[in-house]
């Protein structure tokens, strides 16, 4: 088989150079647009009175002014006001219109790789939808957690709560946005599971709600720990014949998984021989969830 060499550009053609600049200047302009009127854009006193009277969407000379009076930044920039969220009571009249308009969806963590204190960044939804989620075929072993570590209320100065913030994964926060799964409505589609499961009949297609393609109930994502959450992953797609691909987001999820069904791999085949869902630590909300979701498996009573 020939393998191809593929060499990376060392420059851009003067078309490429026209179509990038053109892109950046447009996404530069329609942020300034979106957020001149937030907090954190009121301390941009030199920027702010030097397009005070022009206009921000037409004006050629506005990205100029940014670029010459706006410094870069870093996170230690942002730290004062995203402090706040952590305050309690947490007062709309203090996260109100931030760092960006209104109030974020969820409050998503980093993932503390620097060795330090993990960080905090405000998401809007408008922001949040992903394609590549929906964008499957076959049969697809998804593996994607939906957890929350907190649920931050909002409140105004009578305590009146007017909004919940999930704080969360970036992830979650993207599959959360994308499938329009609410917090609020979990409890509803807990029992899910894909519609392309074989042993699934007409009316359970239409009085559950089902995640296209994925083999795991949905009730898998909810499992906070990371193991159990593995290993209930791996049941149902190795019950599942017709699993033709992995979804992870890190490489290493992956490898995890596959040494938990090396380690569990007797439990494994036994639970899915005999329809159940072992009691193992953790999953004990959603264990009831799960059993249900036994019922589908397309192999199971045939180990």
């Amino acid at each position: 088989m020939t393998i191809n060499t593929i060499h990376p550009l060392s420059s851009l053609s003067p078309e490429d150079k026209i179509l990038l600049r053109q892109g950046t200047d447009s996404r530069l302009r329609e942020i300034i647009c979106a957020n001149i009127a937030t907090r954190f854009a009121s301390s941009l006193v030199d920027f702010r009175l030097a397009v005070a009277n022009k206009d921000l969407k037409n004006d050629a000379t506005i990205l100029d002014d940014f670029r010459r009076l706006v410094s870069l930044t870093e996170y230690e920039s942002y730290r004062p006001l995203l402090m706040k969220f952590k305050e309690h009571p947490c007062k709309l009249s203090e996260v109100e219109n931030l760092l960006a308009p209104g109030l974020p969806d969820f409050l998503c963590e980093s993932s503390s790789t620097s060795g330090r204190e993990w960080k905090v960044f405000p998401k809007h939804g408008q922001s949040l939808h992903h394609r590549a989620i929906t964008d499957i075929s076959g049969k697809v072993a998804d593996i994607y957690s939906i957890t929350h570590r907190d649920l931050l209320q909002v409140v105004t100065d009578s305590g009146e709560a007017v909004h919940a913030i999930p704080l969360t994964a970036s992830s979650t926060a993207r599959w959360r946005t994308t499938m329009n799964w609410t917090i609020e409505t979990d409890d509803a589609r807990m029992g899910s599971i894909g519609t392309c499961s074989a042993a699934f009949n007409e009316s359970s297609r239409t009085s559950s709600f089902l995640v296209p393609g994925h083999v795991a109930p949905w009730a898998t994502g909810l499992i906070a720990h990371h193991r159990p959450f593995l290993f209930i992953h791996a049941l149902f797609a190795l019950a599942d014949p017709h699993v033709d691909q992995f979804r992870v987001l890190y490489i290493p999820i992956f490898m995890d998984i596959v040494h938990v069904i090396q380690a569990e791999w007797e439990v494994l085949l036994s639970s899915i021989r005999d329809g159940t869902i072992p009691d193992i630590e953790h999953i004990g909300h959603v264990q009831a969830h799960l059993q249900v979701s036994t019922g589908y498996l397309p192999t199971n009573g045939l180990i």
